[in-house]
């Protein structure tokens, strides 16, 4: 069997204007091209081998936010929250996921999530946020993004599916 991590978001955030004030910028939800509605960023491990050993899952910001133009987007941070764990598979063999604010500097790795022995087998999503369809108690992060006139915007890239903030 195989340890591996199958999927990891790519954080979007579309187009901000940049100031010298504090300002927080959502993320954009994942988006699917077949019918799954948006949900909360998320990265999926699974864990296929028969020792049992656990694992820990880590992030780390490698170099500083740029824009488009190649500008260093300096003071720039990702703050990771409302952080859950959910399997298809056995939930008693949970790993644990920082609850706390996870705010990255470059250089730094921080800890999402730890599975101890005998827990975290089969695919586990580590997710950050959620969708108001989750069928796991979790409170609905995201909303829609709309324009000016209040109607949604929506993504060519995944099949003019509308966008939503997590």
């Amino acid at each position: 069997g195989l340890l591996r991590i199958d999927f990891v978001p790519q954080f979007r955030f579309g187009t901000n204007i940049a100031t010298d004030e504090d300002n927080t910028y959502r993320a954009y939800a994942q988006l699917f091209k077949d019918t799954t509605p948006a949900r909360g960023n998320f990265v999926q491990v699974s864990d296929y081998r028969d020792v049992g050993s656990g694992w820990q899952l880590f992030v780390q910001q490698e170099e500083q936010f740029v824009n488009n133009n190649g500008n260093s987007l300096d003071g720039a941070t990702l703050s990771l929250d409302k952080s859950w764990a959910n399997s298809s598979w056995n939930q008693s063999g949970i790993p644990v996921v920082k609850k706390d604010v996870i705010n990255m500097t470059v250089g730094e790795s921080q800890k999402l999530a730890t599975a101890e022995k005998d827990k975290g087998a089969g695919p586990w999503s580590i997710s950050f946020g959620a969708s108001a369809t989750n069928s796991n108690g979790q409170a609905d992060t995201l909303t829609p993004l709309l324009d000016e006139e209040g109607n949604p915007i929506l993504d060519a890239s995944f099949n003019d599916k509308p966008i939503y903030l997590n």
